[in-house]
């Protein structure tokens, strides 16, 4: 399933928040539910945000590099696919013992 967000995130399909970036507003997109969880001190400020913005959230960062922002980001999602992978890896194991 994780994997399938991953592809998702690689195709900017269903991505609901693009994250500008330095001086040269180049962006990233992502999911908001992955945000949210990855980082919990910015769910009240998306949610607040969700409110009034119909389709996309915009986080404006323009201090922060492009570069950095998304490798953060890629580390989320990496995270993300890894851990669901260890645990898909621990449940097939409980099962044949």
């Amino acid at each position: 399933m994780f994997s399938s967000i991953s592809e998702f995130l690689e195709k900017e399909l269903f991505t609901d928040v693009k994250v500008c970036c330095g001086l040269d507003i180049k962006f990233v997109r992502c999911h908001a539910l992955i945000l949210m969880a990855a980082i919990p001190s910015i769910k009240e400020i998306l949610i607040e945000v969700s409110k009034v913005e119909e389709e996309v959230l915009t986080i404006i960062l323009p201090e922060d590099s492009f570069e950095s922002i998304n490798a953060i980001i890629s580390d989320i999602y990496l995270a993300l696919k890894q851990e669901v992978s260890l645990t898909t890896n621990v449940l097939y194991t409980n099962k044949s013992l």
